[in-house]
């Protein structure tokens, strides 16, 4: 049996985001756990951007509270996928693993740090040890994202001749 391959771009991004949000999450438990490499998460982070710093304080491990963060993360995660994929039918899918890398660390210079020290989020200052935790994980997560748009994806959505509209470029 052969798997249908996603032809729509929007689909494609959505679920090629949340894998990604995924693998960069098994990340970040490793790095906390097992390397003891800061202690929070992105669900923590993405939490904050809903709720005031003395709750963070308080009550992030708070069943309510993970679950504000981890909708939101994913969410974020999930829209990121999108522009992911728009990104792959411009310039075609070589090269994914750079591409990736440019994602994440995009991704991870813009919220976690322009916005969040802009006060996006209740969780700043973040500390050296999150810091580069977040690095790892958003390099992970953008070199995931890239690798399950181009597996699940039709081949058709990966021509840099033809634009993200689907019409031929003219050449």
């Amino acid at each position: 049996m052969v798997m249908q391959k996603i032809k729509d771009r929007i689909t494609l991004g959505i679920i090629s985001g949340i894998l990604g949000n995924a693998a960069k999450e098994l990340t970040a438990a490793f790095l906390i756990r097992a390397m003891k490499l800061g202690t929070s998460n992105g669900p923590t982070y993405a939490a904050g951007i809903f709720l005031p710093k003395r709750t963070m304080m308080f009550s992030k491990k708070s069943p309510e509270v993970k679950a504000i963060g981890f909708a939101t993360d994913h969410i974020i995660g999930a829209a990121l996928g999108i522009f992911a994929v728009y990104i792959l039918s411009f310039t075609g899918k070589d090269n994914y693993v750079l591409k990736g890398l440019g994602l994440g660390h995009v991704s991870w210079t813009c919220m976690y740090g322009f916005l969040a020290k802009m006060g996006a989020t209740s969780v700043y200052p973040a500390g050296a040890k999150n810091t580069i935790n977040n690095l790892l994980n958003h390099s992970v997560y953008g070199i995931a994202t890239k690798y399950a748009a181009i597996k699940l994806g039709d081949e058709e959505l990966f021509h840099p001749n033809i634009t993200a509209l689907g019409k031929p470029t003219e050449e």
